[in-house]
């Protein structure tokens, strides 16, 4: 039998069907007894130090991985028979991970104007990303500012979430900054530009 993970994101845990162990034998199976195995633990088991013929009990896996790398091989049960019943188990662990738009590029504004752009924030990783606090201190740079965001605290699996920058243009000067947001992937960071154009006037006959 074999029981197959798949890929956990580190700091997750997934637990797995239930794997029934059966007597076989005319004997009772003794000191039955479960392995331990890095990544791996028993969930659930209704299997004690010993089964009798015929008789079948049920144990689960959880799989919690630590490490960003590859797990398995065989979970062998063993029995004061000297027998030892092997359960192959493949899984793989995997570090948090997500992507945040790369720049926001504002443009040339005319001074006094006002524009807003949305960074996305999304997590391409294979269980929930956790997302640090996004106040007015994630932003550097003169003329930008936060307006909004939808991003709470986590972000499921293959979700997207909204950071609304604003440049607010002033005199006749370029601007630079930067969004930076921490996630559980590690600091994701957008730059920002803008140029402002200088005071617009208009002449008008009557």
């Amino acid at each position: 039998s074999s029981l197959n993970f798949g890929t956990v994101q580190v700091g997750d845990t997934v637990t797995s069907a239930q794997v029934t162990l059966t007597n076989i034998g005319n004997l009772t199976l003794s000191g039955i007894a479960q392995p331990t195995k890095s990544g791996f633990s028993v969930a659930s088991s209704t299997c004690g130090t010993s089964l009798a013929p015929a008789a079948s009990c049920t144990f689960s896996l959880n799989f919690s991985p630590t490490l960003s790398q590859v797990y398995g091989g065989g979970w062998g049960i063993t029995a004061g028979n000297a027998q030892t019943y092997t359960l192959s188990l493949t899984a793989v662990g995997a570090n948090p991970t997500g992507t945040l738009t790369s720049s926001l590029a504002f443009g040339s504004r005319a001074a006094g104007s006002t524009t807003d752009m949305d960074a996305t924030l999304t997590n391409t990783g294979s269980g929930a990303l956790s997302i640090g606090t996004i106040n007015a201190s994630s932003i550097t740079g003169a003329g930008f500012s936060l307006v909004s965001t939808t991003c709470g605290t986590s972000l499921a699996k293959g979700s997207s979430c909204l950071v609304t920058v604003r440049y607010t243009a002033t005199g006749a000067a370029s601007a630079s900054g930067t969004l930076s947001l921490t996630t559980g992937a590690g600091t994701k960071t957008t730059t920002l530009s803008g140029q402002s154009t200088g005071s617009v006037a208009t002449l008008t006959s009557s």
